[in-house]
């Protein structure tokens, strides 16, 4: 597995001024860029950055991606290689998982299986959340998309007995399933 280094974009490699999208207003902190060259030697770089901006309606997504566009070439005239940026464009009220400190329900991150990492830069988001912001998390993917149903299930199951019978009975068809696959390869491997 290749190593990979995730980080914030405002208030890490620039300075924070708030829901902005102009090259006007781009400052990088001091070190900043010294500090992606040798963080690059020994790891892939990847951007994963708020915009909420884009879902307060302060700048359109086009033009947030016109300017990552220009924020990634001056990185790479500075000889920085960012694999990819990601980034959210949801504001608080839209309780995204990327502010799951605000929400006051569970959250279920889904780890989304993604081309450049295949997945692991969504992973890492959540599993690294801070002390106090509590993310339950499930594979990457369709089967982590599929699981998060099932633990949502199980969680609404403490509550709601009727629920709570469906998920017995449906890990007993899962038991059953894995002992029957279980069973066949067993058939194949002493034939």
């Amino acid at each position: 597995m290749n190593k990979a280094v995730f980080l914030d974009r405002d208030g890490t490699i620039n300075e924070d001024m708030g829901d902005f999208c102009s090259q006007e207003k781009l400052v990088f902190i001091p070190g900043s860029i010294e500090a992606l060259k040798m963080l690059q030697k020994d790891f892939s770089l990847f951007i994963i950055t708020n915009q909420s901006g884009v879902g307060k309606h302060v700048f359109s997504e086009e033009e947030f991606l016109q300017f990552n566009e220009y924020f990634d070439t001056f990185l790479k005239n500075q000889s920085i290689t960012i694999k990819y940026i990601y980034y959210c464009p949801h504001t608080k009220e839209d309780n995204c998982i990327v502010i799951a400190s605000l929400a006051s329900l569970p959250v279920i991150g889904v780890p989304m299986q993604t081309q450049v990492s295949g997945g692991l830069d969504s992973l890492l988001s959540i599993v690294q959340m801070p002390s106090g912001v509590p993310v339950a998390t499930v594979a990457v993917g369709k089967a982590g998309a599929k699981n998060a149903g099932i633990l949502a299930a199980q969680i609404l199951g403490v509550k709601f007995p009727e629920i709570r019978e469906k998920i017995k009975e449906y890990k007993k068809e899962i038991a059953e399933s894995v002992k029957a696959k279980n069973e066949k390869l067993k058939e194949g491997v002493n034939a």
